[in-house]
């Protein structure tokens, strides 16, 4: 049985355009919804990766939330992994009642708060199967948030680094000399 993945992102950076690219060519049936203005659009169409033109503008956007319940409903998606908080808030409205696993990811420490109820619309949702931590460092953030009782379960938080091609830095380095850098820094 093939996993059915569905990723929402506005416009993804290189690394993760290539764990995306990844991904679809180790033989999971992925589907990544992003508008079609952005770089990674484009990437992922000559990949040969399934992309569908969604962009979410707002944190509640009605439209995008249509769109990606559709999707979801119609492609039968096991997961769906969103990549920025726009896409987790709308995301979690789509999947009401969808018993697909929701995957966040988190690439940064701090402005997460058991006060704050916007962060109950996101992070702190208890529909939200896993959080992808880009590294230990936010990870422990949620790990050591007060108070105790209300700590987000140890097995929700995964940390996942993000990977690096050396071919990505092949090109000579850029003339710094104007800036007071000296040739060999």
């Amino acid at each position: 049985m093939t996993i059915k993945v569905l990723c929402v992102s506005k416009d993804a950076d290189r690394a993760t355009e290539a764990m995306l690219i990844g991904v679809h060519r180790a033989g999971v049936d992925l589907a990544v919804a992003c508008p079609k203005s952005s770089r990674t659009y484009t990437v992922l169409i000559e990949a040969g990766v399934r992309v569908i033109d969604i962009e979410i503008h707002y944190h509640f956007n009605l439209i995008g939330i249509r769109l990606l319940r559709r999707e979801l409903l119609r492609g039968s998606h096991d997961i769906i992994h969103v990549f920025n908080n726009k896409a987790l808030q709308n995301g979690l409205l789509a999947t009401w009642g969808i018993p697909t696993q929701i995957i966040a990811y988190r690439g940064i420490v701090g402005n997460v708060s058991f006060f704050d109820p916007i962060s109950w619309m996101r992070f702190l949702n208890p529909r939200i199967d896993r959080i992808t931590c880009v590294a230990d460092a936010v990870r422990d953030y949620f790990l050591q948030m007060r108070p105790k009782f209300l700590r987000i379960p140890m097995e929700r938080l995964v940390t996942i680094y993000k990977g690096h091609s050396l071919e990505w830095y092949t090109d000579p380095p850029a003339d710094l000399t104007k800036f007071g850098v000296p040739l060999d820094a």
